[in-house]
């Protein structure tokens, strides 16, 4: 991911400043992990741990260099400040600058694209952040989408399992309730036959 792309991705979290970009490009794991839980900031110099010791000297002059601007000039704004950067990369080369790459240093630093650039690399990584956006939301439409077809075949394959279910107890309380209408006929039959029996012996004259 380019430094464009991740000042406009921070700009959305509330940390799109240059110094949080810079830190969050050049500290250490470990130091990262503390500034998202905020533990620390951007401007507890001293706490900040970087990869290199160039990343670290070059942030330690420019936040020193920020304070005494501020210092000098009480109205200034305080905020980043693209010439103060500049003053602490002496050895930039042209389109290049270190913390920044060949991105804009306007849009960086200031979050305002420079006229000189055109605009191109912040118009870009716009675009390119709005298609990464709409693939993503695409993304999320089609997981629901997905979610809710397994949803629904799951429904339908409990509906089928309770109708299949529901038929085997009703087909079972019919047989069960034809062998006991069989048995009560058996007996039925059985005391009639008795009563028959009885009935004969009661009528015969040898009786």
């Amino acid at each position: 991911m380019g430094f464009d792309e991740r000042r406009i991705r921070l700009e959305k979290s509330g940390n799109g400043d240059f110094s949080f970009l810079f830190v969050d490009t050049h500290a250490t794991k470990e130091c990262k992990e503390k500034l998202l839980a905020k533990d620390i900031n951007v401007d507890d110099v001293m706490e900040l741990e970087f990869c290199t010791e160039r990343s670290k000297k070059s942030y330690l002059n420019y936040k020193n260099l920020l304070e005494k601007l501020y210092e000098s000039n009480p109205d200034q704004h305080r905020g980043d400040n693209l010439a103060v950067w500049e003053s602490v990369q002496p050895d930039s080369r042209v389109g290049r600058m270190f913390g920044i790459g060949s991105s804009d240093p306007h849009f960086l630093v200031a979050g305002t694209p420079s006229i000189a650039c055109g605009s191109k690399s912040y118009l870009a990584t716009r675009q390119s952040q709005e298609v990464q956006n709409v693939k993503i939301e695409l993304e999320n439409v089609q997981r629901s989408r997905q979610e809710l077809e397994n949803r629904l075949q799951q429904l339908e394959l409990e509906r089928v399992e309770r109708e299949e279910k529901e038929k085997r107890e009703r087909i079972e309380r019919d047989e069960k309730e034809e062998r006991e209408r069989a048995e009560r006929d058996k007996r039925e039959q059985q005391m009639h036959k008795k009563l028959e029996d009885i009935m004969r012996k009661l009528s015969s004259p040898d009786t």
